[in-house]
This record gives structure tokens, sequence and C-alpha cells, in this order.
């Protein structure tokens, strides 16, 4: 009995005696509010010691995930260097830290945590002149010419015309995505591939606009889960959708991707964020391999 502390301790000792470090670095310390903030996570794994992957847990912070991209690895003399991209923005301003980031290591049946260090980044928001004075208002200068009335009129029926064909052209647009989306709704897997490649053909991230181009990506998985799940997909919130996703199929993995993908989708349309060049194929191809993979748990939860 008394051998199993010493045991124990040698166990430990073997295992502490390699060289474990995680490290982050970021490409500024000062940013503005909302602007996007880009980081490099580098942990260095020894020989015969099992890494896995840093969790990035952004949730309760005033930090939230951009875009993740795919880990490379790189073999070293002692070992292997684990480095792996993010892009996170912040919605609070003045000195903030960066959660720390979690990453395990086992070795014979020990697990050990490495922690990233806590970093500290200036964040600005908008910066206003506080010191210009306030200027009176000047009373409206008297209108004399009785011409001007009839430019006055003549200018409300050019506006009544602008108005007019402008919802005539939002009725068009309208009816060009209900018609998309019924064709894709017909077939769910097929014809949201189909609908998905033709995007890639046309590289419709260079031909139109961001904010269309993603929302057309996010149609495509609306529609497929409509169809699938037989619920009102299209006008439900990003996160009511993904609720009803993971009451149905409880697949976190499928789950965590198609939340990547909504919460992309909205951040380029509603808070106008413009992603990488690299993130606008990488994201339709993610969408099609999470169409994929969702409708094989589909027909496997089917039967």
């Amino acid at each position: 009995m008394k051998k199993i502390p010493v045991i124990l301790c040698l166990m430990i000792v073997h295992f502490y005696g390699y060289s474990q470090t995680i490290d982050i670095k970021l490409d500024t310390t000062q940013h503005l509010i909302a602007d996007y903030i880009h980081l490099v996570v580098k942990v260095e794994q020894p020989k015969g010691i099992k890494m896995h992957a840093p969790s990035y847990n952004l949730s309760n912070t005033a930090f939230d995930t951009i875009l993740i991209e795919k880990a490379d690895t790189f073999i070293q003399p002692n070992g292997l260097t684990f480095k792996q991209k993010l892009t996170i923005t912040c919605y609070d301003t003045g000195w903030v830290v960066l959660p720390i980031f979690p990453c395990a290591l086992e070795k014979n049946g020990i697990v050990d945590t490495l922690y990233s260090p806590p970093l500290k980044l200036y964040v600005a928001s908008v910066p206003i002149d506080t010191t210009r004075g306030l200027k009176n208002i000047k009373n409206p200068l008297p209108v004399s010419q009785p011409w001007i009335k009839w430019w006055m009129l003549v200018g409300v029926f050019v506006l009544m015309g602008l108005l007019y064909y402008f919802f005539k052209y939002l009725k068009k647009i309208g009816s060009s995505a209900t018609q998309e989306s019924k064709s894709i709704a017909t077939a769910p897997l097929e014809e949201a591939l189909l609908f998905l490649e033709k995007l890639e053909k046309e590289k419709a991230w260079e031909n139109t606009d961001l904010k269309t181009y993603y929302t057309k990506i996010s149609l495509s998985i609306r529609a497929y889960l409509m169809k699938t799940l037989d619920k009102k997909a299209m006008e439900m919130t990003s996160t009511e959708l993904l609720q009803v996703f993971e009451k149905d199929f409880s697949h976190p993995s499928s789950a965590e991707k198609l939340h990547h993908l909504l919460h992309l989708s909205d951040m380029v349309k509603f808070a106008k964020a413009t992603p990488d060049d690299s993130a606008h194929i990488d994201t339709l191809r993610d969408a099609k391999e999470w169409l994929k993979q969702t409708d094989r748990l589909f027909k496997t939860k089917m039967g």
C-alpha cells in the first residue's frame, strides 16, 4: 500500500516532465466595438501525449464567435504544434479580458488541462466630438414664391411614381424568392444541393452582394428543414429553428454546424458583417456537407 503514493507521484512527474504550452496571439490589442478580432491559438504537444482540441466557449461573455477556421498541425522534432485561427467580436467597451480557453492533454490515463493566458485588450466606442458648442437654430426663411406650390405638386407625383415602381420591384423579388423556396422544398436534399451548386458555379459571392448570397444559403437550409421537419422554418428566427432542430434530432455536432451557418448568415444580413474571402466558398461547402449529414440522420431516424 505504501508503494501506491510513490507510483502516483512518479506518474505525475513523468507526465509533467514534458513541456506543454498554450499561447494566443492577437492581431492588435486595440479595437473598435463590434470590429472583427483575429487571434491564433497555438498548442505545443509533446510526443506520446494525446491532445484534445481547445474549447472556445464565449457564452455569457462580452465576446461572440464569428468564425473558427480548420486547425493545422505541424510535425516538430519533439512532438506536434497545433494552430487554429479564430475570428471573434466584442460588444463591450473599455479594457476587457479575453476568456481563457481550456485544452486537455492525456498520457497513460492521466488527464491534465492547460489554460490559455487571460489577455487584455482595449475596445473603443465610436468617437464623438463633445468639444464643439451648440449653435442656435435659425428661423425659417419666408416663402414668397407662388410657383413653389407647383413644384411641390410635381414632386408629389414624382414621388408617387417612384414608390409605385419600388413596390413593384419588391413584389418581383418576393415572388422570385417564393419560387426558389418552393423549388427547394419539392425534393429537400436534391433540390437544396442543386440550388447551392448553382450558387457555387455562378460564383454568386462575386456577382451579387454578400447579403443576398448568405441569405440564399440560409434559405436553402430553411427550405430543407421546412420539408423534413414539417415546420414553418421560413417564419422562425435562427434561435427558434435551432431549438426545434435540437429537439427533433438531438445531434450536438450537426446542431453546432447549423448554429454556425445561421449565425454567420444573420451577422452578414443584419450586422453588415463582411467575412474573409475564403469564408464565402467554405460556408457554401459547409452547408452542402451539413445537408448531406442531416439527411442521413433523418433517414436513420425514420428507419
